[in-house]
C-alpha cells in the first residue's frame, strides 16, 4: 500500500508539471494523497485489503484504480486537472465510508 501511495504521489506531481494549474488546484490535488495516508493509517494495514461489506470494493483496491487512472494521464480530459481532483475526492470519501463501515457499522 505505500507503494501505492507513492505511486499516486508520483503520478499526481507529473499532473501538475505536465497541467501547471493554479496553485489552489495543485494544493487541492497534492492533499489528496495525505488525506489517503491518513485514511490508510486510520484504516489499518490488516483491513486495506478486506471488503467492509460484500458489496463495496476495499480500500487498496479503490486506491490502485485511482492511481492506475492517474498514471494513465494521456487521455484528453477537458480540465484534466479537475477532472483528477474530483476523482480523487471521490476516492477520500470511499475511504472515510470504508472507515465508517468498518468502526461504526456494528453501532447501528
Amino acid at each position: 500500500m505505500p507503494i501505492i501511495l507513492d505511486q499516486l504521489d508520483e503520478a499526481y506531481h507529473k499532473i501538475v508539471q505536465l497541467e501547471q494549474p493554479n496553485d489552489d488546484d495543485a494544493q487541492r490535488l497534492l492533499s489528496i494523497i495525505d488525506d489517503l495516508r491518513w485514511y490508510a493509517d486510520r484504516i489499518g494495514i490488516e483491513r486495506w485489503n478486506e471488503m467492509p461489506r460484500s458489496n463495496r470494493w476495499s480500500f487498496e483496491q479503490n486506491l490502485w484504480r485511482l492511481t492506475k487512472q492517474a498514471k494513465n494521464a494521456t487521455a484528453p480530459v477537458p480540465n484534466r486537472i479537475r477532472y483528477f481532483i474530483d476523482c480523487g475526492k471521490g476516492c477520500v470519501g470511499l475511504a472515510s465510508e470504508i472507515f465508517a463501515l468498518f468502526e461504526y457499522d456494528e453501532l447501528d
